[in-house]
């Protein structure tokens, strides 16, 4: 039998389809592996190139970064179109045909700071909107840009509009219907964000309604990931009719975040809407009272408490919902969420479902809190993330005798683990994974990614990512007869390597 010898390269490429969005889904969000690997040889440059360049303004975190990111965008530009004073040559790659997510919040940052740095005569440092040519010249790249990103049959996957309070007037807010061929450039989109923060003097309501308005007409009814953000405080009644017919004229919505953008007269419209969607909708961010929404078919449910919240009323909601990732977050800095509440302890454990596998809480939970819920004998979690406060000895021991009970314990994520004698972490991580999470990571959307994939949030580094194309290399060609089997041997053998280096650190 003759030996089928694949290399690394080969496996980078969509011939391994599978492998290759294994590979590359973990590699995505790691800029400084993905920045090494397109300077190995050309053929990584061209696997690694488009994958930087899928949405580059995620990896931008200074003004700085985003000047150079605009200004490559800049010499994308066609030869025909003059702007005075370009500081550099022509790109050498068309980079804008490689962005498959479309943010117009940073591009539109962008093109002020190039603009203000490149295009204005003036040294001292001033706002933009407060200068007519500067203004001008906004306006006038603006079409240059809109016309680079959405008359050139781009085709994006997600596209974010959400124009902020550097908007000065009507000219100024980009219209993304308004150029040639935007239609072939909307047609695979299936993630949407919309929003606006608008308190300046300038009325632009009537503008951004018309400009949502024809832009869902384009997309209707595809969208399957849908997130509305509006801050303002002037009226808006049309806009928030026009986005609840956008929700309930969706054929597979799966994902709505959003805070309450419609007047109390709108509730029962609204509620309608989102009942529509009970059958698709499996993950739910919403930022208000929602007891109404109790019979929602979904399975992930992210609910941001405002104050007047009560524990009550969360034990309400649970009662009926089958979920398997449950997020639970507070608007206030109060933390002291369950003070009082211990006589309800028991009851919100019998809430929970026994389909519920991830568990996500950022305010304090007590000892007491944590081994009612774990000795509710229904409770089968595998992943518990706490958020926001310091956890000592007392509780790593509440998990570890809960991973002895149940052996589907896998993963206890926290803000702080140095608070854990080291002979106390050594002997829970025979047990089960425990690591280190940013405050921040309650506020990240899961979407529809495999439950255990977005549990895991593996952090892949250069090491484990020799580890993938080793084991993809000398494996897959013999000893696995799928993918799935390769996976789990995969994940059992990363998991035994961290678990083997948290020892030896």
């Amino acid at each position: 039998m003759t030996e089928i010898k694949t290399d690394i390269l080969t496996i980078l490429t969509l011939s391994y389809q599978e492998c290759y969005d294994i590979i590359i889904d973990s590699l995505k969000n790691e800029l400084p592996t993905l920045y090494s690997c397109i300077h190995v040889n050309r053929s990584f440059c061209r696997i690694f190139i488009p994958i930087l360049w899928s949405n580059p303004f995620r990896f931008i975190k200074t003004d700085q970064k985003l000047i150079q990111i605009f200004n490559t965008l800049i010499h994308c530009l066609d030869p025909s179109i003059k702007i005075k004073e370009i500081p550099t040559s022509k790109a050498f790659f068309d980079y804008h045909t490689l962005i498959k997510e479309f943010e117009l919040n940073p591009l539109q940052k962008g093109l002020r700071l190039w603009t203000l740095k490149y295009l204005s005569k003036q040294k001292e440092t001033f706002l933009i909107s407060c200068d007519k040519k500067i203004r001008k010249k906004v306006v006038k790249i603006n079409k240059y840009i809109g016309e680079l990103f959405f008359s050139k049959r781009n085709q994006y996957e997600f596209i974010n509009i959400y124009y902020n309070d550097l908007l000065f007037a009507p000219k100024s807010l980009l219209d993304v219907c308004g150029f040639k061929n935007h239609e072939e450039s909307l047609i695979k989109v299936n993630k949407l964000s919309i929003g606006f923060f608008h308190k300046s003097n300038a009325n632009l309501i009537p503008v951004i309604t018309e400009n949502f308005s024809k832009l869902q007409k384009i997309l209707s009814p595809n969208i399957q990931h849908l997130q509305i953000s509006i801050d303002t405080t002037r009226q808006h009644t049309k806009l928030s009719t026009n986005l609840i017919n956008f929700i309930k004229s969706q054929l597979c919505l799966k994902s709505l975040i959003m805070g309450v953008f419609w007047n109390s007269l709108q509730n029962k419209s609204f509620l309608y809407a989102l009942q529509k969607q009970s059958k698709s909708l499996t993950f739910l961010r919403l930022g208000c009272e929602v007891q109404q929404q109790c019979h929602l078919n979904i399975t992930h449910f992210h609910l941001i408490i405002s104050r007047n919240y009560s524990f009550v009323d969360l034990i309400i909601i649970l009662k009926n919902l089958r979920l398997i990732h449950l997020k639970i977050n507070q608007t206030s800095s109060n933390r002291n969420y369950l003070s009082g509440c211990v006589h309800l302890y028991k009851e919100f454990s019998q809430a929970i479902s026994p389909t519920l596998e991830i568990l996500e809480v950022d305010f304090v939970a007590s000892d007491t809190f944590l081994e009612t819920l774990l000795h509710e004998t229904k409770i089968n979690l595998q992943y518990i993330r706490l958020y926001r406060h310091e956890y000592r000895d007392t509780s790593l021991r509440i998990f570890y005798n809960y991973a002895k009970r149940k052996k589907c314990f896998r993963e206890l994520g926290l803000s702080h683990i140095l608070h854990f004698s080291t002979k106390r972490l050594r002997k829970a991580q025979k047990l089960f994974r425990v690591r280190e999470c940013s405050d921040d990571e309650i506020l990240s959307p899961f979407y529809d990614r495999p439950c255990r994939i977005a549990a895991l949030n593996w952090k892949l580094t250069k090491r484990t990512f020799l580890i993938y194309l080793i084991i993809v290399q000398i494996f897959i060609p013999s000893e696995f007869n799928s993918l799935l089997t390769f996976t789990d041997a995969l994940e059992t053998f990363i998991y035994k390597c961290d678990a083997r280096l948290s020892e030896e650190l």
